[in-house]
């Protein structure tokens, strides 16, 4: 994976393994982190790993949150959340205040996907309004995951909701072909700069995108 995302023109990844309390915690994906850096410095790979986890957006998380346990994007004003793939989320509006009440902005992986912002109405546009960022999965136009999300991505690019797009690859097979045709899409609309360059280097750093900017 590290070589098709290095390959494909990527110089900075930040991975984000699942904050789930079953799974390794945050001291262990540190050290798990540095090791691969290692790794892919032995290897000749130029891709440079960044601090990350995706949450659900559940009880756990927001304990997390009241011991100042976020595990957040970079450096630390950004948490990748989730919604449900399969089922509404009614409360997110609320769950987002909270979350910001905690001087952090979420950004929301993948929505296209998720239940909760696939229907008629302008959920996303909502979730943006209330201070959420959207985080395009990149093979989402290109229909990798059905027809239904590529519907959706092609109307939350074309309302111009999104702030960054990211690859969410779990495995190398394929990535070589499609991660170049996926960034090529970018191009093609006028998006590639926006959305995976500068916003998410202002993400990594803890900066503000003019979006927010705007809304506050």
């Amino acid at each position: 994976m590290a070589r098709a995302l290095a390959g494909s023109g990527f110089s900075d990844v930040a991975p984000s393994p699942h904050a789930w309390p079953e799974l390794p915690d945050a001291a262990d994906i540190d050290r798990r982190r540095a090791s691969l850096q290692q790794s892919l410095a032995e290897a000749g790979i130029e891709l440079n790993l960044h601090r990350n986890a995706e949450n659900r957006l559940d009880a756990d998380f927001f304990d997390r949150l009241e011991r100042g346990e976020s595990r957040p994007l970079g450096s630390g004003r950004y948490v990748l959340v989730e919604a449900p793939f399969d089922s509404p989320l009614p409360s997110l509006l609320d769950l987002i205040f909270r979350i910001k009440l905690k001087g952090l902005t979420p950004l929301i992986a993948h929505p296209e996907r998720c239940h909760e912002f696939q229907g008629k109405g302008g959920r996303a546009a909502e979730a943006v309004r209330a201070g959420a960022l959207l985080q395009l999965e990149l093979g989402a136009p290109l229909g990798r995951y059905g027809p239904l999300a590529r519907k959706v991505s092609e109307r939350l690019l074309e309302d111009d909701l999104y702030a960054v797009a990211a690859s969410d690859l779990h495995g190398p097979v394929g990535a070589e072909r499609w991660l170049p045709e996926a960034i090529g899409f970018l191009e093609t609309h006028g998006l590639h700069t926006a959305l995976l360059q500068e916003n998410p280097s202002r993400l990594l750093e803890g900066g503000t995108l003019e979006a927010e900017s705007q809304a506050s």
